[in-house]
């Protein structure tokens, strides 16, 4: 098998405007993809004309199917038995590639491999930290319990499992990565390298940022999980303690939302009640959230 095995597939929608530093890191990778293919999402700008001076990527242009359909185009359009796939304002340290390939030519039976992300700002200031606590080769319970891979801006996928368990789904508005790899884990080993390989572009239209958008997804991705673990007492018990991490991850935040929006609109009792409510079912997190406030002035 030849080391340049990789294709990368960079999903764009009205974010031509950060190709350029995308593909610049895919160049400077010390094991080059086999292939850069750039899916058109329908996109309202010029995606042809951000890479033009890119000889080595191809586009493909589609009309809008959203994130999900444009990485399933990107699959099915590209050869390499190895697909990674580049949201278009995100970008990859210089080893990435090469750390990805060789844990998983090392394990054969993994079907997914995974670093982690550096989320920053638009101005290049790193804000915080991405990479979850997780490190090794989870089961499917870890993944019930919370989405331990993260995007898949670090990670890179053995096209054979991929393929066959149907790529991303594309009837989720969001959290369809996370999805995907639970169904990925109930059939393969998936493992995390445990190295920093990508940064994170952090703005306000990252998916990432709607709460209550990313609560209900996630709401369905645990509900989809019901039928496979039914009578079986750890993935259970794990899908219990996935629901309640949802509701203080998203759950919470959404409702946050909810409740300035009701006193921007000068709702005052609604807000009140609102507040009581968040008061009794998330008594950590409001005190969290008040000390917060506080530190900040």
């Amino acid at each position: 098998m030849s080391e340049r095995d990789i294709a990368v597939v960079l999903p764009c929608y009205g974010q031509a405007h950060f190709l350029a530093d995308a593909v610049e890191s895919l160049r400077a990778q010390t094991l080059p993809p086999a292939e850069i293919l750039v899916v058109d999402d329908g996109s309202p700008d010029d995606v042809p004309a951000a890479v033009a001076g890119f000889p080595e990527v191809r586009v493909v242009r589609q009309e809008n199917r959203g994130l999900s359909g444009a990485r399933n185009r990107g699959l099915a359009e590209t050869t390499a038995p190895f697909v990674h796939f580049l949201d278009a304002d995100d970008t990859l340290r210089p080893h990435a590639l090469e750390t990805l390939r060789s844990w998983m030519i090392a394990r054969p039976e993994a079907a997914l491999a995974w670093g982690f992300n550096q989320p920053y700002n638009d101005d290049g200031r790193p804000i915080g930290w991405g990479a979850t606590s997780f490190d090794g080769v989870p089961g499917y319970a870890a993944l019930l319990e919370q989405n331990v891979v993260g995007a898949p801006v670090g990670a890179l996928f053995r096209r054979e499992p991929l393929e066959s368990v149907g790529g991303f789904a594309e009837d989720l508005d969001a959290c369809e990565d996370w999805e995907l790899y639970l169904r990925l884990a109930r059939l393969h080993s998936i493992g995390c390298v445990g190295v920093l390989l990508a940064d994170y572009r952090h703005h306000g239209s990252n998916m990432s940022t709607k709460n209550a958008l990313m609560y209900a997804s996630a709401c369905e991705v645990l509900a989809r999980q019901e039928r496979w673990v039914r009578g079986r007492s750890e993935w259970e018990a794990a899908l219990a303690r996935g629901r309640r991490h949802v509701e203080v991850r998203y759950g919470f935040p959404a409702r946050i939302d909810h409740l300035r929006a009701l006193t921007d609109a000068g709702r005052w009792a609604d807000a009140a009640v609102q507040g009581a409510r968040l008061a009794i079912r998330f008594p950590g997190a409001v005190i969290g959230a008040l000390l917060d406030r506080g530190r900040r002035g």
